[in-house]
């Protein structure tokens, strides 16, 4: 069982299993299905093949070849197998035959078993090959359909494969093998609904079947049905209850729908069966984290060292133990940071996310630019940085409140919270991180990958009325000087957007050097610090922070539309949540040509996300209630702060005249609903920060 090791930001999720498939045996007398494939999981539906008897004299020369093949495939001898059928194959060309019934069986016959043959070799293409000559001349045989169907996906040609599949289950509908490899083919191809159907008839037809409970768990969890995946982790469960790794994906199924206790008492059952799998280690972590009190946190601290313990370089591990240390003991949060930045660096290149980056570089090196595409003048840019009328010319609108970044400090955090969203002037003096070339920048970000946000324009989220859910960007990996060159590219082309989001800047040690520590609120009450890079344009959907947010402004310009939290009634949140799906972005085989995918998949479900596009013009007409809301629009140019309190809403438009849109939030709890006293300890890892130049 293939699982999702965490990523940084310590959210986990499981995959679903590869492929078990049955290989069919075609005798003479009858066809009888064998076992299973050595795949996980493994299923066992055993028949019996049968050996014709001995020829008599006189035979065809075909004859002899074809029972020696069947004896030798049924001692699993599958080489001699294979020579034994393609004899067969030469020999049988011209007969002689008896009538043509029995030319069709021997032809037929010849043709699955040495496919099968050649498929138990790994020579996929040419199983493929003789499942097709025998489908030529008996196409409604639905074995050698499913046998084809195995092979395909052996080759990971799942969209062959799920055709093949289908094609047997129209012909044998109570073919539950079938059904079961047909959903593992939609899986691969990202078509998590379908895989889902096609696992739940495989139940219909056995439901005793642990396997295909546990894979529909998968797909439910992967298509957001997070309530329905964990019933059925726990159906395959009660078949056996000794698995570690369906424990754990019952862990990651209840600590994406925020059950965090429940997820920390599954994880623990993980860790018992498998002590060695720093992975569910690592979930332990979050969801011991994700209860907040100081004793959550001692757990925590404890789950992700047992993590490092397993696996020394676990990049996750050292994330989140950073996380979990910083409200209790700074200095060994640095450190846990400095480690998490090495390990990052050191394990990118082999990462998927490193693979990524590796193909988007190749993608611009090709620089094959889009003879269509071209960037819009700046002008038009300007003009399409606005809200809808609904928000714009509402008359409920106020003017957002402005002073000057020495008058906040001077009147103090708990004067500047009662104000409410206030925008700061003369916010980033002194910043080196403002003055700092690309160049310098590549060098103190690094040469780790990390993640972009990818898109088809420049608006996200988007609703996708269909599954009544948010679209996000699909997201790749990339490195920080392709990035900068992706963004100049853009500037020209815009063929798509990408936007690197909340990039936390604890991880980069080197570049956080460059950001003075902010005066205006208590370093003490700090959460995190984040780098936000964009292009000419960005919008950032309607969302509340469960942070107090202090957000300042380096290159470009932000429009920030903004509501108080009384507003919530009129701006369409759902009491579960907002179902997260996302894009997905994909290169051609020579990473010269690259495209989005027309599915989307379901990631998680967030409550703090509006179920709305605030700017879509009609948006005052589909969504009536916005017109009962008192929105400030905020204006942010170039070294100008945002400080917006807790649970305020908020969407944003980013500008910037050049290539570059540059920002640095941080996060504070101001308002002590914090981590049960924890808050109160810590530091704001000042001595991370620029010390010099600052005012």
């Amino acid at each position: 069982m293939n699982r999702a090791v965490p990523s940084a930001g310590d959210r986990v999720g499981p995959m679903v299993p590869a492929a078990a498939g049955a290989l069919r045996v075609a005798v003479l007398a009858a066809l009888a299905s064998s076992c299973r494939a050595d795949d996980e999981p493994q299923k066992t539906a055993i028949g019996s093949s049968k050996v014709a008897p001995q020829p008599p004299s006189g035979q065809p020369a075909w004859m002899a070849p074809l029972q020696r093949g069947f004896g030798l495939q049924q001692a699993n001898r599958w080489a001699e197998a294979a020579e034994a059928y393609a004899q067969c194959v030469s020999l049988s060309a011209d007969g002689p035959w008896s009538s043509e019934a029995q030319r069709l069986q021997v032809v037929t016959t010849v043709g699955t078993n040495y496919g099968l043959s050649l498929q138990k070799l790994g020579r996929d293409a040419e199983a493929v090959a003789s499942y097709d000559r025998a489908l030529t001349l008996q196409p409604s045989n639905a074995d050698n359909h499913h046998n084809r169907g195995n092979a395909l996906y052996s080759a990971s040609r799942y969209g062959e494969a799920a055709a093949a599949f289908t094609t047997a289950v129209t012909l044998q509908p109570r073919d539950g093998e079938s059904y079961f490899n047909l959903g593992n083919s939609y899986d691969k191809l990202g078509q998590t609904k379908a895989a889902g159907e096609a696992f739940a008839t495989t139940l219909a037809l056995d439901p005793t079947d642990a396997s295909a409970a546990y894979n529909l768990a998968n797909a439910l969890k992967a298509d957001g049905k997070l309530d329905e995946a964990v019933h059925w982790y726990k159906g395959a469960l009660q078949a056996d209850p000794s698995d570690g790794a369906k424990h754990a994906n019952l862990a990651f199924a209840l600590d994406s729908s925020g059950r965090f206790v429940e997820a920390e008492a599954a994880f623990g059952r993980a860790v018992t069966l498998d002590p060695n799998d720093a992975s569910s280690y690592t979930g332990l972590g979050h969801a011991c984290k994700a209860q907040g009190s100081a004793a959550d946190l001692e757990r925590a601290v404890s789950a992700y060292e047992a993590a490092l313990t397993v696996e020394p370089s676990s990049a996750a591990a050292y994330a989140g133990l950073a996380y979990a240390l910083k409200e209790v003991d700074p200095a060994k949060a640095a450190a846990a940071f400095a480690s998490f930045a090495k390990a990052e660096e050191a394990s990118g290149a082999a990462s998927a996310m490193g693979k990524e980056a590796r193909r988007f570089a190749t993608w611009l090196d090709a620089d094959q630019k889009p003879p269509q595409c071209s960037a819009r003048e700046w002008a038009a840019v300007q003009q399409a940085a606005v809200y809808p009328d609904a928000f714009e010319h509402s008359a409920r609108r106020s003017e957002c409140s402005r002073m000057t970044y020495a008058e906040a400090v001077a009147m103090g955090p708990e004067a500047l919270l009662a104000r409410g969203p206030t925008l700061l002037t003369n916010a980033t003096v002194g910043w080196r991180l403002r003055e700092l070339t690309d160049a310098e920048l590549v060098a103190e970000v690094g040469t780790a990958p990390f993640r972009m946000l990818v898109m088809p324009d420049d608006v996200h989220p988007t609703l996708d009325l269909e599954h009544d859910a948010l679209v996000e960007p699909a997201t790749s990996g990339v490195f920080f000087a392709d990035y900068l060159r992706l963004l100049d590219r853009l500037s020209e082309t815009e063929e798509f957007a990408v936007y690197v989001a909340q990039l936390n800047l604890l991880r980069l040690p080197k570049l956080l050097e460059q950001v003075c520590l902010p005066k205006a609120l208590p370093g003490a009450k700090m959460s995190m610090a984040n780098f936000w890079v964009g292009g000419r344009s960005m919008k950032n959907g309607l969302h509340f922070d469960n942070f107090d947010n202090l957000l300042h402004q380096l290159h470009g310009s932000k429009r920030a539309l903004v509501l108080p939290p009384s507003d919530t009634p009129h701006l369409y949140y759902t009491e579960s949540g907002a179902n997260i799906r996302r894009h997905s972005f994909t290169f051609d085989a020579d990473g010269r040509s690259a495209a989005f995918a027309n599915e989307t998949t379901h990631e998680q479900v967030r409550q703090n996300v509006a179920m709305i596009n605030v700017f879509e013009e009609a948006v005052g007409t589909t969504h009536p209630k916005i017109a009962e809301a008192s929105p400030l629009i905020c204006e942010l140019s170039e070294g100008e702060a945002l400080f917006m309190p807790k649970g305020w809403h908020h969407a944003v438009i980013s500008t910037a005249e050049g290539a570059r849109n540059v920002a640095v939030n941080t996060w504070y709890d101001l308002q002590g609903t914090g981590r049960g006293g924890a808050v109160e300890k810590a530091s704001s890892l000042a001595d991370m920060f620029q010390t010099e130049g600052c005012e």
